[in-house]
C-alpha cells in the first residue's frame, strides 16, 4: 500500500477517536446526575440590632438529578444603615453597621417537575462586621468577623423553562460577634424573608 492509502487510514482513525472522545467528555455531567446549573439574584428584607435591614446578593450552584443543589453565595447590606440602628447597648454613641457574609450553599428542591414547590435551603459561612459612626464624636471601633449559618423554607415557581422564583423565610444565626462589640451575635441574628429570581437549566 502507498503512503497516501496507510496517511488516509490513520486520518480516519484519529478522527474516530476523537469522536469517541467527543462523546465521553459530553456525557460526562450527565452520567454524574448533574443536571444543570443556575445563577440568581437575591433580595432580604431582615433585621440588625432589632432595626429593619436590607440584604442584597447573589448566588449560584450545579444541579443534581433536579433535586439537590450545591454551589455559593455573597451577600452585603444597602449602605451603612447610619442612625437607622439606633444606639447600641453598651455603648455611648450611636453606630450604623455594613455587614457582609458568604459561604457555601445546599438546597433540596422538593417536588421539582411541579410549576410550584418547595426548597429546603442551607448556607454556612463567614462575615465580616463594619460598625460605622453614625455622629461625628463617635470613636472608630474597626472591624471584625464571625461564623454564620442561614437555613430558609421557600416556596419556587417555574416561571419559564429557564427561570425560576423563589420566596421565602428563614432564619440567620451568627457566632463569634462577641458580647462586647456594638453589633453582638444577639444583634446580627434574626429572621429573613427572601426573593430570588433564578436563571439556569434545572
Amino acid at each position: 500500500m502507498n503512503a497516501g492509502g496507510w496517511a488516509g487510514r490513520i486520518t480516519v482513525r484519529r478522527v474516530m477517536l476523537l469522536c469517541a472522545a467527543t462523546g465521553v467528555a459530553s456525557t460526562a455531567f450527565a452520567a454524574a446526575g448533574i443536571d444543570g446549573g443556575f445563577g440568581a439574584v437575591v433580595a432580604k428584607g431582615t433585621q440588625l440590632h432589632g432595626a429593619t435591614a436590607y440584604v442584597v446578593g447573589a448566588r449560584g450552584g450545579w444541579v443534581y438529578k433536579h433535586t439537590f443543589v450545591i454551589g455559593g453565595g455573597a451577600y452585603t447590606t444597602l449602605g451603612k444603615g447610619e442612625a437607622t440602628f439606633g444606639a447600641a447597648e453598651g455603648a455611648a454613641y450611636r453606630y450604623g453597621v455594613a455587614f457582609r457574609y458568604a459561604g457555601v450553599e445546599v438546597e433540596y428542591v422538593g417536588l421539582p417537575d411541579e410549576v410550584v414547590h418547595y426548597t429546603l435551603y442551607t448556607l454556612v459561612g463567614g462575615g465580616f462586621v463594619d460598625p460605622s459612626p453614625a455622629e461625628p464624636s463617635a470613636p472608630d471601633l474597626g472591624a471584625y468577623g464571625c461564623y454564620v449559618t442561614e437555613v430558609a423554607l421557600n416556596g419556587e415557581l417555574n416561571v419559564l423553562k429557564y427561570m425560576r422564583v423563589a420566596v421565602g423565610v428563614g432564619y440567620r444565626y451568627t457566632i463569634g460577634a462577641g458580647d462586647d462589640n456594638v453589633y453582638t451575635d444577639e444583634d446580627l441574628s434574626a429572621v429573613t424573608g427572601t426573593l430570588t429570581l433564578k436563571w439556569g437549566v434545572f
